[in-house]
């Protein structure tokens, strides 16, 4: 990839400058099987097939320095430590947000509640359904950003062994393979730390409808029928498995934003955080620089309540 973007190249998709910039090393079959698993792992990143994805869109985007953490008492702790002594509702479904010139009410299945101002943190697969109604309608550039972004499509399949029987210091196993987005590569970020073996797969691209399909014990099978391969027949059945469905959550309908070919997605982004009246906009889409991910999605949230303390 440093190779890629060094060259400047600008003709065509992410794979595609990718195979270019390979294109005077000699590949054993070896080197292709392995270079699948990590065109693979990338999918993961940008959770479409890799010559869909826009990389000079891609580039754009900004990485923090340091580190990466493990919260070992679950990723929902940052969720539950912002939220703590403010009024949450839930199971109150929101379906109408109207403005006027005093306020914002927004409509729920519920209740109605009414502010200075609102702020709307959906994820886009969800806008994109127009499962809520604007009063007035959102304006026709907004719309248009908002529909025109790429989704992507992601999974999880979460399998806790006995024990473990992969490399248990290693946080990320991968698997040569002739299929880039078969399983290409497998979590271990639990053992390491906690001692449980865990091992999550993941699952990304035009692949998420059919395999979203299967039931827990199909998906499951396919996950075991893999690490066989690699491991040895002897794998036991897992004791427990966690699932993902963020692309059929009604209230998720995606996993995150991706940045498709042809689509000015840093525009789009732009646009789609750009507030009506008292409407704000917050969620990893709206971050031109930190899309497709939490951090992103939280500054995004920080940015649209400066923006009314700043109004206010």
């Amino acid at each position: 990839l440093e190779a890629m973007y060094a060259a400047n190249d600008s003709g065509g998709s992410l794979e595609a400058q990718i195979r270019r910039a390979l294109s005077d090393d000699t590949l054993t079959a070896d080197d292709e099987l392995m270079l699948n698993a990590i065109l693979g792992g990338l999918m993961l990143e940008v959770g479409y097939e890799l010559d869909a994805i826009d990389p000079g869109e891609l580039r754009k985007r900004e990485a923090f320095s340091g580190g990466d953490y493990r919260f070992v008492d679950g990723y929902d702790s940052i969720v539950y430590g912002l939220a703590r002594g403010l009024d949450i509702r839930t199971g109150a479904p929101v379906h109408r947000i109207a403005q006027s010139g005093n306020g914002v009410e927004v409509f729920t299945d519920c209740d109605t509640f009414t502010a200075d101002y609102a702020v709307v943190t959906v994820p886009i697969g969800v806008l994109q359904k127009h499962s809520i109604e604007f009063a007035p309608d959102l304006p026709p550039r907004k719309r248009a950003a908002i529909d025109g972004l790429g989704l992507g499509l992601s999974e999880k399949l979460i399998l806790k062994f006995p024990e473990a029987f992969w490399p248990s210091d290693a946080t990320i196993v991968l698997r040569a393979s002739d299929r880039k987005n078969y399983f290409p590569l497998f979590f271990n970020n639990h053992y390491p730390f906690t001692g449980d073996a865990i091992l999550t797969a993941r699952v990304a691209g035009s692949r998420v409808p059919e395999y979203n399909q299967l039931t827990d014990d199909e998906a499951t099978g396919s996950v075991l029928d893999v690490l066989r391969k690699g491991f040895g027949n002897d794998i036991p059945w897992p004791e427990s498995v966690l699932r993902s469905r963020w692309v059929d959550d009604p209230f998720t309908a995606c996993s995150y934003s991706t940045v498709k070919l042809g689509v000015p997605s840093q525009a789009y982004r732009r646009e789609s955080a750009a507030p009506v009246g008292r409407v704000h906009f917050a969620g990893e889409h709206t971050n031109e620089d930190r899309f497709s991910n939490v951090h992103g999605a939280y500054m995004s949230g920080v940015c649209a309540a400066e923006a009314i303390v700043r109004e206010s």
